[in-house]
């Protein structure tokens, strides 16, 4: 008589696909009607981690560290001292598993430049301790937002100044991301001001500041997605010292691309019934 198979019994390779299709569940999904991208209500970082739990042999085959790689691990919603509440929930893990954080996803309402506890909280800590392929910031949906407008809060994207200021010498993210998630807030616009003060931040520390040329760590590549309602911005090595007009030269043709895009979302507004 044939024993009956088990999970475990299945061969290595067949395993493993099944670890990948139940490690592959996303924080984000997609609209039905839509398309546009929006936080996933259902997921949860420890949900993705609970496979660690099951027995050694899984543990052993997945690995503690490839999964907290893959893993995003969502903060949604802290009511008092946020920052430095953030902080302590991460330093509470070994610092292996710290190093391992790979994928954060924060609430936009954070990025508080004016807040002196944003940098020396989460801004600090993100700094100083991770090394993140994916920094995801998203927008309180319209829901939340009549919550926090209720507790006197009100989710608005974050002054453009000190964010670009901010991401030229940020070289711990590879790809920084601001979903919309059906809030209210206007993505694109505030995604084509930052764009448009990075290469302003840009250009003064390099021809005009007291430090010039001062290059910054990282230099970013945009785009946005107007189907998902998301701004990614990708780092990048810094270019090297350039004479001022050959730099304008090259930057031209994002300043039109900034000109060209403002443009198309007036001709789209202008088209809607």
């Amino acid at each position: 008589m044939l024993s009956p198979h088990t999970l475990l019994s299945l061969p290595t390779e067949i395993r493993l696909d099944i670890w990948d299709l139940v490690l592959t569940n996303d924080a984000f999904s997609h609209q039905e009607n839509t398309h546009e991208l929006v936080l996933n209500s259902q997921y949860t970082a420890p949900t993705q981690l609970n496979l660690l739990l099951t027995c050694h042999q899984i543990r052993n085959e997945i690995g503690i560290i490839p999964t907290f790689q893959r893993a995003a691990f969502v903060v949604k919603r802290l009511k008092e001292s946020p920052y430095s509440a953030f902080a302590c929930q991460l330093l509470s893990l070994p610092k292996d598993l710290i190093a391992a954080v790979k994928k954060l996803v924060l609430p936009a309402q954070w990025l508080d430049f004016d807040d002196p506890t944003f940098w020396s909280g989460g801004a600090m800590f993100l700094e100083e301790k991770l090394q993140l392929f994916e920094l995801t910031f998203f927008f309180e949906n319209k829901v939340d937002a009549l919550a926090s407008h209720a507790q006197g809060t009100i989710c608005k994207p974050p002054p453009v100044h000190p964010m670009a200021r901010r991401m030229r010498l940020w070289n711990h993210v590879q790809v920084l991301r601001f979903i919309r998630n059906e809030s209210n807030v206007h993505l694109r616009k505030w995604y084509r001001a930052l764009v448009g003060q990075i290469l302003k931040e840009d250009h003064y520390q390099r021809y005009d500041s007291e430090q010039a040329p001062n290059l910054g760590m990282t230099r970013w590549e945009w785009k946005y997605d107007v189907k998902e309602h998301v701004a990614e911005f990708f780092a990048k090595p810094p270019h090297p010292v350039l004479p001022e007009a050959e730099y304008m030269e090259m930057v031209a043709p994002m300043i039109h691309d900034l000109i060209a895009d403002m443009e198309a979302e007036g001709d789209e507004s202008l088209s809607l019934p």
